[in-house]
């Protein structure tokens, strides 16, 4: 994670991993053989799945091959004794429930700071860098450093340009502070009522907006999908790898749940299936640059987490 955050002495956005990456990082080289049968442990459990390939890829509700479809496959198929549910829901929608303490469990989220005050974390992945999504028309627009990469703070303050972000949503910690640090002076809006992910690409197609953020493989999905050369990425300066999990709430109930789903995530992770369904969606470049930061993750996701990182506030029990 450190490298790739700060680069030739640069200072880069987010030089340090926030405390709740660490915590998620930390959790994981543990080796702490956990019992078959967790007490209590959920025998039903609904899964949030979003419409947002190809992280989810979704038909008639059920996920099929998406990335977090084949880790959701994996681990179902490792825990045939409860029941298992899915229900499609935005990020928004689904981080509310988490705040609810309604017995479901959300695939695919970023730890921060704020939503470790109400959700348990077992991490899946480390996604790639969060990359800047630019219409072709005014690419040429996008302040660049040297080296090619968008400083975010100067374009979010660039006349001329229109930024568009999907509300409820996190870009990681230190974009999030960023963007929250500029609510008021930047170009950005937020877009509250998304049908799907896609939506900010149909936004950045119908020139409704100039530019968005995301993933490599959301913009490679786009392209080879849709079909569509109008957009291009660029990298941003100073990102690194981002951790990303799944969620459950912070109740008894979500602490068995997430404590029975991380020693299945530690056994599943073997599968050669669970690393092809990341790389799936790369770039082999990228592959080459990340893949030691990648093995490294996977080694240690390999490791049921100590479970006394997934403990109760007093009261909660």
């Amino acid at each position: 994670m450190d490298q790739g955050l700060t680069r030739d002495g640069a200072q880069m956005l987010g030089f340090l991993i926030p405390a709740c990456w660490r915590r998620c990082l930390a959790a994981i080289p543990f080796s702490v053989t956990l019992t078959t049968a967790i007490a209590a442990e959920p025998y039903q459990i609904t899964w949030v799945l979003s419409d947002w390939a190809p992280n989810f890829i979704i038909r008639d509700g059920k996920p099929t091959d998406g990335q977090n479809d084949i880790y959701l496959k994996l681990i179902i198929a490792r825990w045939p004794e409860a029941e298992h549910r899915f229900a499609v829901m935005s990020t928004a929608r689904s981080v509310l429930e988490l705040q609810r303490g309604s017995q479901l469990c959300r695939m695919n989220l970023i730890p921060t700071a704020e939503r470790e005050k109400f959700a348990f974390f077992t991490l899946t992945h480390m996604q790639l860098p969060q990359e800047v999504i630019i219409r072709r028309a005014v690419a040429d627009q996008a302040p660049l450093n040297g080296k090619g990469e968008v400083p975010l703070e100067k374009l979010i303050l660039r006349p001329g340009l229109r930024g568009v972000i999907a509300a409820g949503r996190s870009y990681s910690d230190p974009i999030d502070k960023l963007f929250a640090a500029h609510r008021n002076d930047s170009n950005l809006k937020e877009s509250p009522r998304l049908p799907s992910n896609s939506g900010l690409f149909k936004l950045l197609q119908l020139s409704r907006a100039d530019y968005t953020l995301d993933f490599e493989p959301d913009y490679k999905y786009h392209r080879e999908v849709d079909k569509d050369d109008s957009l291009v990425n660029l990298p941003i300066e100073g990102s690194g790898l981002i951790p990303v999990g799944i969620a459950c709430p912070k109740t008894p109930w979500g602490r068995m749940a997430v404590m029975k789903i991380d020693q299945l995530l530690s056994e599943a992770v073997a599968d050669p299936a669970y690393r092809q369904s990341q790389d799936r969606w790369l770039t082999q470049e990228s592959i080459q640059r990340y893949r030691a930061e990648l093995d490294r993750f996977y080694r240690q996701r390999a490791r049921a987490a100590d479970p006394a990182r997934f403990a109760l506030a007093p009261g909660r029990r």
